[in-house]
């Protein structure tokens, strides 16, 4: 059963401000080039950033503090998005 916190939520909307707060809070801050190759889950509403060596490692930690939220997930340096909710992640189409 789909949580009541995930309707409404688009994909698209998820990625849009998912790389607007990539972009904010690592690339901007030049904390890019020291994190690339490791994976960051970002919980858009809170803008917290979780790290991880794998996806699935950030993921889990950001699934830790907000268990029914959705996030966006991506390797540092990297285009490569995935959104992911619960346990089962997406390939995101931005």
């Amino acid at each position: 059963m789909e949580n009541e916190s995930h309707k409404g939520t688009s994909i698209s909307a998820l990625v849009s401000k998912g790389e607007q707060i990539y972009k904010e809070l690592i690339v901007d801050t030049g904390r890019e080039k020291e994190l690339v190759g490791q994976y960051v889950a970002i919980e858009v509403d809170s803008r917290g950033i979780f790290l991880g060596s794998t996806k699935e490692e950030a993921f889990n930690t950001a699934r830790d503090k907000f268990p029914a939220k959705l996030f966006y997930v991506r390797r540092v340096g990297s285009p490569d998005a995935v959104s992911s909710r619960s346990s089962s992640p997406q390939r995101a189409i931005a």
